[in-house]
This record gives structure tokens, sequence and C-alpha cells, in this order.
């Protein structure tokens, strides 16, 4: 989730001054899912706390297919960063920092 998030957050100044292109909203989704796949390879979880994380990659996958399907990738992202707020929700990170914007 940390690279997920980490990859947002070095977008985000120019998600938010609409000055991230097609091009790179392109290789941000493709990111996004190699990390996606990362994780779903590799996370062994509890079941509560796997299914848990399935409500917030859920999230996170509506978030990448709309930045690569959608006019409004920019809500594509919007989508990503609530699922990434809502981390700590779910899961004790004592280094997690939510993505301020």
């Amino acid at each position: 989730m940390t690279s997920i998030k980490s990859e947002i957050a070095n977008n985000l100044q120019y998600i938010h001054q609409e000055q991230f292109s097609n091009k790179q909203y392109t290789a941000l989704a493709a990111k996004l899912d190699k990390h996606l796949s990362f994780i779903f390879k590799n996370c062994k979880l509890p079941p509560l706390a796997d299914a848990q994380l399935h409500t917030l990659l859920t999230k996170i996958i509506q978030g990448a297919d709309k930045i690569k399907h959608s006019t409004q990738k920019k809500q594509g992202a919007v989508l990503i960063i609530q699922a990434l707020h809502d981390y700590p929700v779910f899961f004790e990170d004592p280094d997690w920092q939510n993505i301020v914007h």
C-alpha cells in the first residue's frame, strides 16, 4: 500500500493542477497495476484482515480503471486517495501517514 500511496503522492500536485497528461496517467495506471499485482501475489493475511484489505483494493482498482478508461482520469486518482485515506481505519500501522492535499 505504501508503494501505491507513493505513486499518487509523487504526482498529486500535477494532478490537482490539471497538469497531468494522458500519457502520464497511462504510465501511472501501469505502475498501480504492477503494485496491485504484487499485493495480490504476496500478501498473506488472516481472513478478516484479508477481507478488509480487499475492500480497499477494490476501490483502488476502480480508481485505476477510471484512470485507464475514463475521460475523468482525475476522479480515478480521487478514488485511490479515498481508499488510501481509509487504510488506517482498517489497519494499525504506526508509520502510515495519509496523503495531505
